[in-house]
């Protein structure tokens, strides 16, 4: 009998990882689109207000922006993560580095500058020096 339990864990934990998988998938989709999706899951309220306090897709693309022109320079996804973390935005999803590079590759609104980050299209193009002497300097040249 124990194998039967043992299985039934088994399936039980696969289900509930693509549970998450698709909770996450619906939470990345209202974000982006700016709907309310109706799961027909029942949450508990704590959860259920956590996701409307999120930022949304347009409070982050604004907040990164603000950042790298602070900074004066490309800003990779986790680096834009605990900076706007810092700035006090409270960011959707478990994997909020993911959500941020969705939000902002979706916004069609920054290049993607290979070992550096992203950058606003809007800024100009970016001319600056090797990752390394970016961060140490947290100047753009040119």
């Amino acid at each position: 009998m124990s194998d039967v339990v043992e299985i039934a864990r088994k399936r039980l934990a696969e289900i509930e990882a693509e549970a998450e998988k698709l909770r996450t998938f619906l939470g990345v989709y209202a974000d982006l689109s700016g709907e309310k999706i109706a799961t027909g899951v029942s949450h508990d309220d704590s959860s259920r207000g956590e996701e409307e306090d999120t930022a949304s897709p347009a409070e982050i693309v604004a907040g990164a922006k603000a950042l790298m022109q602070e900074h004066r320079r490309p800003l990779s996804r986790s680096r834009l993560v605990k900076l706007l973390t810092e700035k006090g935005l409270k960011l959707p999803g478990q994997d909020k580095s993911k959500n941020v590079g969705t939000v902002i590759w979706r916004s069609k609104e920054f290049d993607n500058i290979a070992g550096y980050g992203y950058w606003p299209k809007e800024f100009g193009r970016w001319i600056g020096q090797r990752p390394a002497e970016a961060d140490l300097l947290g100047v753009n040249i040119g």
